[in-house]
């Protein structure tokens, strides 16, 4: 096989395990939607405390402080350590863990409390996908006034609140 072939094969291999997979088999993704109905006496507790806040917005950046505070992301070594994590489904457990979580985790937490309020609904809250060395799972919520994009993973890595990480953000910051 010659140089091109070898590397065409390389990369679909690439696109396979970093895309197509993870898009198909993780929980909160494409195809496995959890849907777990709230019990955790913690996370009800939580999103009572985040309802006193009246202002929508005010309140979306509040659930999004919560889910930054408690879960963050991390450097690739701590990344591939933590695999076992990519399956976690259920909000009713994941809320007494703290510390690393992927992407699609903090999108659950956060979607949860965001849902579980009764502000929102599920057609306001868009899960939106990127590709930067991996894919990657950001939220879009509409309110009245705005759409406003929530990528909690990225956060502590430097992307602002209100924007997600992408190819622009990943090599640039």
């Amino acid at each position: 096989m010659s140089f091109l072939g070898h590397f065409i094969l390389l990369v679909l291999l690439y696109l396979i395990v970093t895309v197509l997979v993870p898009a198909l088999i993780l929980p909160n993704y494409l195809i496995y939607k959890p849907n777990y109905k709230i019990t955790s006496k913690k996370l009800i507790k939580e999103i009572k405390r985040l309802d006193k806040i009246r202002n929508d917005e005010e309140f979306i950046r509040a659930a999004f402080d919560f889910v930054t505070r408690r879960y963050k992301s991390a450097d690739p070594l701590t990344f591939l350590l933590n695999l076992h994590k990519l399956f976690w489904s259920n909000p009713n457990k994941i809320i007494d863990k703290k510390g690393f979580a992927y992407c699609h985790i903090q999108n659950l937490m956060l979607k949860t409390i965001l849902l579980e309020s009764g502000r929102f609904g599920k057609s306001q809250i868009k899960t939106k996908l990127a590709f930067t060395v991996i894919i990657h799972q950001y939220l879009v919520v509409r309110t009245k006034n705005s759409e406003i994009e929530l990528d909690p993973y990225s956060y502590a890595r430097g992307v602002p609140y209100g924007k997600h990480l992408n190819t622009k953000t990943f090599l640039f910051g």
